[in-house]
């Protein structure tokens, strides 16, 4: 501190004396006797560190051959006791044949590892032998029944259903599978809805629609959709379709709209409105085949989908942005994911609707949470009213 005050006074007198020779020659020195105790800090403390650093580089090859030498102590006396383990196995096998009624002759501790060991390798080699020849049993077995599996969807044989594929691959100890309730094997991730959840749903059969209610399918789509001319065999043809279903689908989804009566439940004296607003994401895949005259639709897509539930403003207070009294605002809106819209459940109704709410309704307001379900079981309906439009077009 009184280092810093002196240098600090010497330049206020060069300030107001610049040509003072004396009070040059003193901040000089004070600067020079400053520069020489930083320099004397700073080789103190690297000598602190450098032999710091020198002790902890000893201690770890200290640490490091201490480890060694334990470890070949540990293995000379797994080494001996191994090897006192083999010599008793040695005694015990000239006691046996001294014990005999025709006693054999003595057999010295080499003689006998040798043999010894001649037997041990003979026993691995047979193992090995076992196993290779069960992995190739294995091996084979399993592209038998690949074999099969490829030949049945060649023949397309419906008779055979995927139950016996199953079957197999069940004797083979494969996982992944399951049995539902009514017998049928199906992967072990599908969901399988409760008696509960599908007296909610209700009825989502696939309806008939009168003709141009469905996707744009004109009549040279449905010409395209034979077999090819030189498919003359019917055997196994398949084209991609995804461009179609990905718009058929789209406009079906953006076309889905409930409205709750007023009062249904004594919660509200309005109807609510719940309406798909975007399809934010719309990915996947989807074509049609034939065989021997019988066709195959086949897709799967995945969708992400924002909905909006809203009532009219005379219930809720004037808007004060228009004058029109049938004007609607928006209370509460979320989104619909469907990961797992495919041709394998999307039948059977056996697929989960997600729901995330980014402004979710009071706990206490029935109504909307009600219109929210209904705008679920409609959203399931549009997918299926999409399979009808898919099977009419192709």
């Amino acid at each position: 501190g009184d280092v810093d005050k002196a240098r600090n006074d010497l330049k206020e007198a060069l300030k107001i004396e610049p040509n003072n020779r004396d009070v040059k020659r003193e901040l000089i020195s004070l600067k020079a006797e400053l520069d020489a105790f930083k320099k004397k800090e700073r080789d103190s403390f690297g000598k602190a560190f450098k032999n710091a650093s020198i002790r902890g580089l000893y201690n770890d090859k200290e640490e490091a051959t201490e480890k060694k030498k334990k470890k070949q102590a540990q293995k000379k006396k797994d080494d001996e006791a191994a090897l006192q383990k083999r010599k008793t196995k040695w005694e015990d096998e000239c006691v046996h044949r001294m014990s005999l009624d025709e006693p054999l002759p003595a057999i010295s501790y080499e003689d006998w590892d040798t043999a010894e060991k001649k037997k041990e390798e003979e026993v691995e080699t047979e193992r090995k032998k076992k196993k290779k020849a069960q992995d190739d049993q294995r091996r084979l077995e399993k592209e038998r029944l690949r074999k099969e599996a490829k030949r049945d969807s060649d023949d397309n044989d419906e008779d055979d259903s995927d139950e016996e594929i199953m079957k197999e691959l069940q004797k083979q100890n494969l996982r992944g599978y399951k049995k539902t309730s009514d017998g049928k094997t199906t992967s072990y991730f599908n969901h399988e809805q409760t008696a509960e959840g599908k007296a909610l749903i209700g009825d989502i059969t696939p309806k008939r629609l009168e003709s141009g209610s469905g996707g744009d399918c004109n009549s040279t789509v449905r010409s395209s959709a034979a077999e090819s001319a030189w498919n003359t065999a019917g055997t196994w043809e398949e084209r991609d379709t995804t461009e179609w279903c990905t718009e058929a689908l789209r406009k079906r989804l953006l076309s889905t709209k409930v409205t709750t009566s007023p009062g249904a439940d004594g919660a509200a004296s309005v109807g609510y409105t719940g309406s798909i607003k975007e399809v934010k994401d719309l990915s996947g895949d989807a074509s049609f085949a034939t065989a021997s005259g019988k066709k195959k639709y086949i897709f799967d897509f995945h969708t992400e989908l924002s909905f909006q539930i809203s009532v009219p403003d005379a219930d809720f207070g004037t808007n004060t942005n228009s004058n029109d009294e049938t004007d609607v605002t928006v209370f509460w809106e979320g989104t619909l994911n469907i990961p797992d819209v495919c041709s394998t459940v999307v039948g059977d109704g056996n697929y989960d609707v997600e729901v995330s709410w980014k402004k979710r309704p009071p706990s206490d307001d029935s109504s909307a949470l009600e219109c929210a379900n209904l705008l679920v079981n409609a959203t399931r309906q549009s997918v299926n009213q999409f399979v009808v439009d898919f099977n009419e077009c192709y």
